[in-house]
C-alpha cells in the first residue's frame, strides 16, 4: 500500500566554521583514508562490513545516501551541486568485530569531519510504503537469538522468497527496497524494534 505521511529528510549543508561536538567523543575508525578518485572503476561501490568501510568512484551524495540509510535522494535536500558530480574513493578500518551498523556511524562522523558538514534532520511530506499488520495475519514469533540474516531460499515459481531470521522489523523494513526493487521504489519507515522471525514472499 502507498501512502503519504511525515519522512525524516537530511538537509546537508556546508559549515565555514564547523559544528558543535557531542559531550563524549564520537566513533571513529582507526584509519580512514579519503581521496578524490584517481581511475575509473567498471562501477561505483560502498560497502560497510568486517569492520571497514570501501567506497570507490562514489559521488558525495551516494556516499551520504549509504551512512544515513537513505532509500529516496528526495530525501536528501540543501547539498550544493558537486556532491552529485565530485567522486570519491574511501578507505576507512575500524577495530576487529565493528557491527556493520556501527561502521555506518563512524562513516557519518568522518564525512562530517573531512568534509566540515553540518548535518540536521527536518520533516517532510513524501510519498512511502507503509508496512502494515493484516488481522487476519499470522503472528510473528519472538526470535530466539543467532545471526540476523534475510537470505534468499527456494519456493514457488514465479515468487521471490527469503527467510529472516532474528531481524528487528525495523532492519526487516529497511531491507525490503533491496529484496524487490523493481517493486519498491520508495521507502519503507521503520517503527518496531522487536526482534522477529518470519518468511516473506513477494510475487
Amino acid at each position: 500500500m502507498k501512502n503519504t505521511i511525515v519522512g525524516i529528510g537530511v538537509a546537508v549543508l556546508l559549515a565555514h566554521t564547523g559544528f558543535s561536538q557531542e559531550k563524549t567523543a564520537p566513533l571513529t575508525f582507526e584509519v580512514a583514508d579519503v581521496q578524490r578518485s584517481k581511475q575509473m572503476k567498471p562501477m561505483p561501490d560502498v560497502d560497510f562490513k568486517n569492520s571497514k568501510l570501501t567506497a570507490y568512484n562514489m559521488t558525495l551524495k551516494m556516499i551520504v545516501m549509504a551512512a544515513w540509510d537513505l532509500k529516496d535522494d528526495k530525501m536528501l535536500v540543501g547539498a550544493p551541486a558537486w556532491f552529485n558530480t565530485d567522486q570519491f574513493d574511501i578507505v576507512a578500518k575500524a577495530p576487529p568485530d565493528t557491527p556493520d551498523a556501527t561502521l555506518k556511524i563512524m562513516a557519518q562522523n568522518l564525512i562530517m569531519e573531512r568534509f566540515k558538514m553540518a548535518i540536521h534532520k527536518q520533516d517532510k511530506e513524501m510519498p512511502v510504503y507503509a508496512l502494515t499488520v493484516k488481522k487476519d495475519a499470522p503472528k510473528l514469533q519472538p526470535a530466539a537469538g543467532g545471526k540476523s540474516q534475510c537470505p534468499p531460499v527456494a519456493g514457488t515459481d514465479g515468487q521471490a522468497h527469503r527467510s529472516c531470521t532474528n531481524m528487528t522489523m525495523a532492519d526487516f523494513a529497511l531491507a525490503l527496497p533491496d529484496m524487490a526493487p523493481a517493486y519498491l521504489e520508495l521507502p519503507v519507515p521503520a517503527i518496531a524494534t522487536d526482534h522477529v522471525e518470519r518468511t516473506p514472499s513477494a510475487n
